[in-house]
């Protein structure tokens, strides 16, 4: 039986089991495939593999850990340069694109954003397509980094410092997500869960994506344009193959897997000033490797002209011959 979603001033786990009960038929065992159920504070199959809810309210579902680079300081920066606006014009693009693809369906969409990091790209895309829909529509975030799903879970995946309010569901961080450390590869749901995958800035997996996308449901996938942080890639890579960059392989391979309806290129420049150029480099992989005069140099700048450059993949599944 599913738990009645009351949003009252019980704690965040208990508020996050009652999600996971509700939503339990999307999982499916990464270890076994087998269906999952809620069990106390647990994710459990029918061969008994467990996993535990966290008390922030995230369940991991992973079997074994994995080691990364992307953590907690690189995911604080990322929120802090998302807070502070700049993913915003690429955001609506997607927001835009799903709001198009979902004009006629009736009910809620369940958004898959495979890759999520600190969760704060989900949750602006699910406050925007809520704000204007009598629909309320649900979102899980999947990542391997344990640093970034925690920190997505513990705030809500959005802290403006601003108060947004969501047609009497209250705070921003009151909108339906589940969040959980897992992998791409391994993705634990069942065939033709989420009728939205996005796919922003992320590696992707794509037969993983082809079953877990239903019949008539939307891939979208954002990836950086040539013109992507080039003041950055300009100073970390002068003189190297670095310097420049083309997507043209990652467009291909898109192709390959998904009908691919539509590109959309979005461009445009933000002005950044110290602290926020320095939270851009600490969320960037760019700044990885990269000489520590060079990154000094950047750091010290008291304010910098940033290009921010995408393309907007968006497709479906392919017709079956």
């Amino acid at each position: 039986m599913g738990c009645f979603f009351v949003l009252t001033n019980k704690t965040k786990l208990d508020d996050s089991i009652c999600l996971l009960t509700n939503h339990q038929h999307i999982f499916a065992c990464p270890i076994c495939s087998q269906s999952m159920m809620v069990q106390s504070r647990s994710l459990v199959c029918g061969n008994h593999h467990s996993f535990d809810i966290a008390k922030q309210g995230y369940v991991n579902l992973l079997s074994r850990a994995h080691t990364t680079k992307y953590d907690k300081q690189l995911f604080t920066a990322r929120s802090a340069i998302s807070a502070d606006g700049f993913f915003e014009p690429m955001l609506e693009g997607v927001h835009a694109a799903i709001k198009r693809a979902i004009r006629s369906t009736v009910g809620g969409v369940k958004i898959l954003d495979a890759g999520c990091g600190e969760g704060s790209h989900l949750s602006e895309i699910l406050f925007r397509l809520n704000e204007h829909s009598n629909d309320k529509h649900f979102g899980v975030g999947i990542d391997i980094a344990k640093a970034g799903i925690s920190l997505a879970s513990r705030k809500g995946a959005r802290d403006s410092g601003t108060s947004r309010t969501l047609k009497g569901y209250g705070e921003y961080g009151t909108l339906d997500t589940i969040w959980c450390v897992a992998d791409l590869a391994k993705c634990p749901f069942a065939d033709q869960s989420f009728d939205v995958i996005v796919n922003v800035m992320s590696p992707a997996k794509y037969t993983e994506f082809q079953r877990l996308l239903a019949d008539e449901g939307l891939i979208i996938k954002v990836v950086p344009e040539s013109h992507y942080l080039k003041q950055l890639r300009g100073e970390f890579y002068s003189q190297t193959d670095k310097d420049v960059y083309s997507n043209e392989q990652t467009v291909e391979l898109f192709r390959h897997h998904f009908e691919l309806l539509d590109i959309q290129r979005v461009q445009y420049e933000a002005t950044l000033n110290k602290d926020q150029l320095q939270q851009l480099i600490q969320m960037t992989p760019l700044s990885w490797g990269a000489p520590e005069e060079t990154l000094r140099k950047m750091t010290d700048l008291h304010q910098s002209e940033v290009t921010f450059d995408y393309s907007i993949l968006i497709g479906s599944k392919k017709e079956r011959e």
